[in-house]
């Protein structure tokens, strides 16, 4: 098999960098004039004081990403996870899909053997993440040319998160297009909860994966903090033992498949500034990744191995009117890649890829009171995609620009307003309502067709009520509402089959957002000092489901005559197109927090969820969840256990299911984490130690080797952690 050599890095990529490092070093010198003896706290006060936190503490904390005040967990609308830095750093989770997968009662992670990472929620697995929206610091990450937020769900580098909410159900009030099937908010670290050098090296044997980062935060007052960090890795990949009994594409051998691999540069930098009323957050991420796949894949489809850039920076200035009353100005600048290989040729691994900027620029004011909190905010913001070319990764070899990506822009703009009253001693009522726009300019695909595509917009309300029954227990009822403007690589086929429907006087459907509505009842009781209860019973409609629709003679959407002229034109039909058909689904969530002997703690979780009107169901009906911390030797040693079981699929739920599907999937992980000093600690993690070698759950379910190959594997890794 042919080498994939490191491309030369481009000049923007070069003044994106050099940029961003004279910034940090520039503030640094700035800050660095600045710092006070008066103001030399440690970060490990902060940190010791967050992990110190009693039971009941850890009951009472807030979620910031469920509105646009923070809110205690137990009124806030929706369902609501955190996962603090105890649970990442003891965890054998090692990247945001994993922690996810093994902790989040409610989602599932899958694979998609184009797109990456797929994020399943409460009944819905789709091709792609464009229903989940992922932010960090409530700065929204999704891509908009298609993907959403994929292959970077599973980067391991996670060293500058300091936490992770995640929302069960839409959140379209606060944060627009895309929060519909759940949210995911990634809270970094900063110099005020993170002071000094940290150093954290990672290695895992049956892939050959090495990472090492390394972090430096400073405080110089509670108003003056910075952070910075810096994590790199490679993995060489292996060779599975199970292939499902399938045979390579002609020209390669069986030994080709390396799985678990990643190629070129992989890294990740990111920093956290703050000085007073104003913050600046960066990050630049690169990520690619060789699939498991691509010597299976058929002559038509060749594409696999994927590469991911991001560049970004996001400043926040917070002006305090007075005791009550401020006003928050928020602005974004983006600039993202998405692209991979085309494998077909060993000889001639071309690339191909899309690029994508986002300017984005938002006004917030807010009025706060005890029994009032009002949230009145604007919002516009610009997008521009590009076919063909790339800012970081490979300048793709044309004329083979990837089919799905669209060169085009569209503006978007917003307002929306909040008011959460408390009323009483018991009762929190929350109301709400938003208003979005898109502006769309001319969309041009791959092959030089261009359209003209229709503005679109969408009204979204919300209306939730907590009432505490008790001190210890609390009841609450949402309605709540997302939408999903169609992604700009939608229109790729879309823009191709119309303008041939044109020329015979035919047309298709516009496409227009998707949207979800969601009912859900909620019910948190604290049993005793040592064990809580949550309950959630939920109904989520869908209606016009954005999918892709290979089409009949006989469909919804055009007529017979129709199909039969543009066959005749292409050979072929088949697009993105809102479903016709609304979907629903209608489930529940049973979680229990147990801690018991001071030194255990037990989380455990099950979902049901019956799924209707569903073409294909790619997401497990029933799913237990259950993590064991066990604290020994003065909390020195930590262990963890954790268990995430699937129950099988219907062979009725997908026609051409393959049979591996039928079976549970049923994964046992572990960590240990030993601390030899304050300064010092080695954690090993096991993964799927049993070897179940039921495949995770894919978009292809009929073709299991084309993603989950090496599924089946027991995966070993040693961690070092050092602390300056």
């Amino acid at each position: 098999m042919q080498d994939i050599k490191t491309p030369k890095t481009n000049r923007f990529q070069i003044s994106i960098l050099a940029g961003a490092l004279a910034a940090i070093f520039l503030n640094s010198a700035s800050l660095a004039e600045s710092l006070s003896a008066d103001h030399k706290e440690t970060s490990e006060k902060s940190v010791d004081a967050l992990l110190s936190l009693s039971f009941e503490d850890l009951i009472k904390i807030e979620v910031v990403s469920i509105g646009f005040f923070a809110m205690e967990r137990k009124r806030s609308p929706g369902n609501s996870y955190v996962l603090s830095l105890d649970q990442i750093e003891n965890s054998p989770a090692r990247s945001l899909s994993d922690l996810i997968d093994m902790n989040v009662v409610g989602m599932d992670v899958g694979e998609h053997r184009f797109n990456s990472t797929l994020i399943g929620s409460r009944g819905v697995t789709v091709d792609n993440n464009a229903k989940t929206l992922v932010m960090m610091d409530l700065w929204q990450l999704n891509q908009r040319q298609h993907m959403g937020y994929m292959l970077p769900a599973k980067n391991p580098l996670m060293g500058d998160i300091q936490s992770i909410e995640v929302i069960m159900g839409p959140g379209a009030i606060v944060h627009g297009s895309g929060a519909m099937n759940g949210f995911i908010n990634m809270i970094s670290k900063t110099g005020s909860s993170h002071e000094g050098t940290e150093v954290n090296f990672e290695y895992g044997d049956i892939e050959q994966y090495a990472s090492a980062e390394v972090s430096y935060g400073k405080k110089w007052s509670e108003q003056k903090d910075f952070y910075i960090y810096v994590g790199v890795q490679n993995t060489q990949g292996f060779t599975p033992d199970n292939q499902y009994n399938q045979t390579a594409y002609p020209g390669y051998e069986y030994n080709d498949l390396q799985t678990k691999k990643t190629y070129d540069k992989n890294y990740k930098i990111s920093s956290n500034f703050k000085n007073h009323s104003f913050s600046l957050k960066a990050l630049h991420v690169m990520f690619n990744e060789e699939t498991s796949h691509w010597i299976y894949a058929d002559s038509s489809w060749p594409i696999s191995p994927r590469k991911f850039a991001f560049f970004g920076i996001s400043p926040k200035y917070i002006q305090e009117i007075d005791e009550h009353n401020s006003i928050e100005y928020i602005g974004a600048i983006e600039y993202s890649d998405f692209g991979g290989r085309n494998r077909k040729d060993p000889e001639n691994p071309f690339p191909f890829g899309t690029k994508e900027n986002h300017f984005e620029g938002k006004v917030i004011f807010k009025n706060k009171y005890e029994t009032s909190k009002l949230a009145i905010g604007v919002l516009w913001g610009k997008r521009k995609f590009e076919n063909g070319k790339t800012y970081f990764i490979d300048n793709p070899t044309l004329p083979f620009p990837n089919d799905d990506g669209v060169t085009g822009s569209w503006e978007e703009g917003a307002l929306f307003l909040e008011d959460t009253l408390t009323i009483g001693e018991k009762t929190t009522l929350s109301l709400g309502l938003r208003y979005d726009y898109v502006s769309y300019g001319t969309a041009t695909t791959s092959d030089n067709l261009a359209s003209d595509l229709d503005s679109e917009s969408h009204t979204t309300p919300r209306a939730a009520v907590a009432y505490d029954i008790t001190n210890d227990s609390t009841i609450k009822f949402s309605y709540q509402e997302g939408f999903r403007y169609p992604d700009m690589a939608y229109y790729s086929w879309w823009i191709f089959h119309n303008e041939t429907l044109k020329s015979g006087g035919h047309e298709l459907p516009t496409l227009t957002p998707e949207t979800m509505k969601s009912y859900e009842l909620g019910y948190f009781s604290k049993i005793n000092n040592n064990l809580t209860l949550t309950a959630n019973a939920y109904h989520s409609v869908y209606k016009n489901q954005l999918g892709w629709v290979n089409f009949d003679r006989e469909n919804p959407y055009i007529s017979p005559a129709a199909y039969d002229y543009a066959t005749s034109v292409n050979g072929w039909l088949g697009s993105f197109m809102n479903q016709e058909n609304e979907i629903s689904t209608i489930g529940g969530e049973l979680i229990v927090n147990w801690s018991f002997e001071d030194d255990h703690d037990l989380n455990m979780g099950v979902s049901k969820v019956k799924m209707k009107d569903f073409q294909e169901k790619r997401y497990p009906p029933l799913q237990v969840k259950a993590t064991l911390t066990s604290k020994y030797l003065d909390n020195r040693l930590s262990i963890v256990f954790n268990h995430h079981y699937n129950f099988g699929l219907s062979k009725g739920d997908h026609s051409n299911m393959h049979s591996d599907y039928k079976e549970a999937r049923s994964v046992f992980n572990a960590s240990a984490k030993y601390s030899f000093s304050d300064s010092f600690n080695a954690k090993l993690s096991i993964i799927n130690i049993f070897e179940n070698d039921t495949p995770k759950y894919t978009f292809d379910l009929s073709s299991p080797w084309l993603t989950a190959s090496g599924n089946n594997h027991r995966y070993i890794y040693l961690n070092a952690n050092y602390k300056i």
